[in-house]
């Protein structure tokens, strides 16, 4: 936002109403809260449309903000803008955000009484809102019957919801409407990567396994990389530095449903890169599997001597002798000896 803002005040003159639909665009996207209806909209030096007013709406809805929610609406009917299809979706997103319900059929029958069609944007903010509250029958009912016209933003938001509270029917029927070069993406659809990164941030690690156990297990090509599947998960989990028992759930879990048979190997690879302290840990972990090669702590001991110097490095070859590694011709001649001339220098002066 602050660069938007910074953005916003050097554009010079006055704000066309364009530029003022994009800043309402940008307030509903980050969720900011309006100082006051009127005092906004006194700011607002050009003329307004319908669409205008539709964005305002939506700012003050995203946030379940019901007091500005009416200010808003009175506005529109001051300037004579009846209620639309648009404006009841808005209006049921905003009622949904606070769980009341009671707010949510009035504005419906509010529509049928002016004869206002309900749409897909309608639909979609009420099985959101539904699955939001509670209602989870009516929930699966709707994507039932409704599932196939809602748009994407509302099968994610409705798929959230349903992962959030565990409702595995409306899990199920949602992940099945998505298409299928969706489901099948050897390396996870940004559809669903984005979705696991906002699960992630919420600390819900189980629900992230729940939602690729419901994505079909990959089948690679022979020229495909076998080691995509699931990485921008395990680097957002070791960049966020999630506990560690949760990031080795998440590689065994790949490992054991054939997601991703290396998906260890990643860990350490995305370790070695943002967080070189788990590194050891699950190097340690690695040899249970099998024999460690050199190379492995390559990454380790540049690290290692950059925080601590020598002492860093002969930490590093101690771990090796621990997980019976031993340091190959390349190893000392490029990553070992030449930081170590102290030690050596001291060594052969006795």
């Amino acid at each position: 936002m602050q660069l938007f803002e910074r953005l916003w005040e050097g554009g010079g003159g006055e704000p066309t109403l364009e530029a003022w639909k994009v800043r309402l665009r940008v307030y509903a996207e980050n969720g900011i809260e309006l100082e006051g209806v009127g005092g906004f909209l006194e700011g607002v030096k050009v003329g307004k449309d319908a669409e205008f007013y539709e964005l305002l709406l939506g700012v003050v809805c995203e946030r379940g903000d019901v007091r500005r929610m009416r200010e808003v609406l009175a506005v529109c009917e001051a300037e004579g803008y009846g209620l639309t299809a648009r404006l009841g979706a808005l209006l049921i997103r905003g009622y949904g955000k606070v769980g009341d319900l009671a707010a949510v059929e009035t504005v419906l029958d509010t529509m049928s009484a002016g004869n206002v069609a309900l749409d897909e944007g309608v639909y979609g903010e009420l099985i959101v809102g539904e699955l939001a509250n509670g209602q989870t029958e009516k929930a699966v009912k709707g994507i039932k019957e409704r599932g196939a016209s809602l748009k994407e933003v509302h099968r994610i938001e409705a798929l959230k919801e349903a992962l959030l509270r565990k409702v595995g029917e409306a899990t199920k029927l949602l992940v099945k409407l998505f298409p299928e070069d969706v489901l099948n993406d050897p390396s996870i659809d940004p559809v669903f990567r984005n979705l696991c990164t906002e699960l992630l941030q919420l600390e819900q690690y189980e629900t992230v396994r729940t939602l690729l156990n419901e994505l079909p297990v990959p089948k690679f090509s022979l020229n495909e990389n076998q080691d995509s599947y699931g990485v921008s998960i395990i680097f957002e989990m070791v960049k966020q530095n999630v506990p560690f028992p949760e990031l080795i759930k998440m590689v065994n879990f790949l490992i054991k449903t054939e997601r991703n048979s290396r998906a260890l190997h990643v860990a350490c690879d995305c370790a070695a890169k943002s967080r070189i302290e788990l590194y050891p840990k699950l190097l340690e972990i690695l040899r249970e599997q099998e024999d460690l090669r050199p190379h492995y702590f390559w990454p380790l001991i540049a690290q290692s001597f950059t925080k601590h110097g020598e002492s860093g490095v002969l930490d590093v070859l101690k771990l090796m002798q621990r997980t019976k590694t031993e340091a190959d011709a390349e190893t000392l001649s490029v990553f070992v000896l030449p930081k170590l001339s102290v030690t050596l220098k001291t060594s052969g002066s006795r």
